[in-house]
């Protein structure tokens, strides 16, 4: 539920906090599609860290390149995990935020050279999703199915866009969208 994505994203933010992550600081995650993809993003930007998505399939070259490039500090290559003696409520962020700060870092391609990594500030992705819910008229009855690799940029607009609209995020299983018999199963279901 929501609820409880909202309860797990602040525990992670809070555990962010007492390492000492905060505004402008990278946190690389290289989990693939998953709810816990989810509460983890949610809870960085609500550390008011920059939220760094790097796909684990990557090529082990490229996800060292994308890594030390990016100067993350803290790199969380499994969900964090044993948060229940943190609070749920919203955390007190450690260094002030504003609409100008970094909200993610996306890599490019690298397919006319070396990928880039290109910050997002919070004011333009803020707008982008109230137009996406204003355009395409989502909202709770609307279903998305998660299908972009977590560091494509249009997987911010499933994942956040989604939650903003109120509609519900249909994630599927590792490799599902390689079997198109569980793929049209899930379709037809969800």
């Amino acid at each position: 539920s929501y609820h409880e994505i909202n309860d797990e994203a602040n525990r992670l933010a809070h555990w962010l906090i007492e390492r000492g992550i905060g505004t402008e600081d990278r946190v690389a995650v290289l989990l693939d599609k998953s709810p816990e993809l989810v509460t983890t993003a949610l809870g960085i930007l609500k550390a008011g860290a920059v939220y760094l998505p790097v796909d684990p399939t990557y090529p082990e070259d490229r996800l060292s390149f994308i890594l030390n490039d990016a100067v993350a500090k803290l790199v969380l290559r499994e969900p964090v995990t044993d948060l229940k003696d943190y609070p749920a409520s919203e955390p007190e962020l450690i260094r002030p935020l504003g609409p100008a700060n970094t909200a993610y870092l996306i890599y490019t391609s690298g397919s006319t050279g070396l990928p880039k990594g290109v910050p997002v500030p919070h004011a333009p992705i803020a707008e982008y999703f109230v137009w996406f819910g204003e355009e395409y008229r989502v909202d709770e009855t609307d279903r998305l199915l998660q299908v972009a690799s977590p560091s494509f940029d249009v997987s911010m607009g499933e994942i956040f866009g989604t939650l903003i609209c109120g509609a519900r995020l249909v994630i599927p299983r590792p490799d599902g969208l390689r079997d198109i018999g569980y793929l049209t199963e899930l379709l037809r279901r969800e």
